[in-house]
């Protein structure tokens, strides 16, 4: 028995040491936040991270951001889409200052009204030039600021130069971490199934025979 416990005990420290070896990745910025919402949504990192460079210049990813224009929210929307944005929300459980509401309502207006723009992002590659391609063609054909053609340059170097390294590398770490859990994980049930095997043997008296015979 007292073999036994050590080998529970045992068990218990590695089982300890495989959950504080696993890193966390939990979104809690707005950017994280925005980041994952996309790519829930059906987007690669590299059109999320196009969708992000352009948040950033808007509303630096404040979804209370407001103007003296009346533009609202993380992409600024202004006049109808501004109701819309509200009436959206509304209707469908969200807070319409929350990144989840406005990004549901982006995806809305991607999959209705912008389905050429969503055919766009869906369309680059998933690397550092698909996510200026990203930046650029959402900056160009979706929010269509002043000076649109400078400011869709600007944007799509942001996504490729800042966003891409950051996000690409980020989920990569991600993949690899859940891999190394999920490894250990196994590694944990096969030994789990030799300690349980050898408590049954232990309430049968076989391992406390084979132990005294063998002293």
């Amino acid at each position: 028995m007292r073999k036994l416990k050590i080998l529970f005990s045992m068990a218990l420290v590695l089982a300890t040491m495989v959950l504080c070896m696993v890193p966390s990745f939990a979104a809690t910025s707005n950017k994280d936040k925005v980041y994952t919402a996309l790519v829930k949504n059906g987007l690669s990192s590299a059109a999320a991270c196009g969708v992000m460079a352009n948040i950033e210049k808007e509303s630096n990813f404040n979804p209370s951001a407001g103007s003296t224009s009346g533009a609202y929210g993380l992409c600024q929307w202004t006049g109808g889409r501004r109701s819309n944005l509200f009436s959206f929300c509304k209707n469908n459980g969200y807070s319409s200052n929350s990144v989840e509401g406005q990004v549901a309502f982006l995806m809305h207006e991607l999959r209705g009204a912008y389905s050429g723009v969503l055919n766009t992002l869906k369309s680059v590659s998933d690397s550092a030039d698909g996510a200026y391609n990203a930046g650029y063609r959402f900056c160009y054909d979706f929010e269509r600021p002043a000076n649109k053609g400078s400011r869709s340059s600007q944007r799509g170097s942001v996504a490729r130069s800042s966003y891409w390294p950051t996000y690409k590398t980020r989920d990569e770490e991600i993949k690899k971490a859940e891999e190394e859990a999920k490894k250990k994980a196994e590694e944990e049930a096969k030994k789990q199934q030799v300690i349980d095997l050898v408590k049954v043997f232990d309430h049968y008296g076989i391992v406390t025979e084979f132990i005294t015979t063998t002293k």
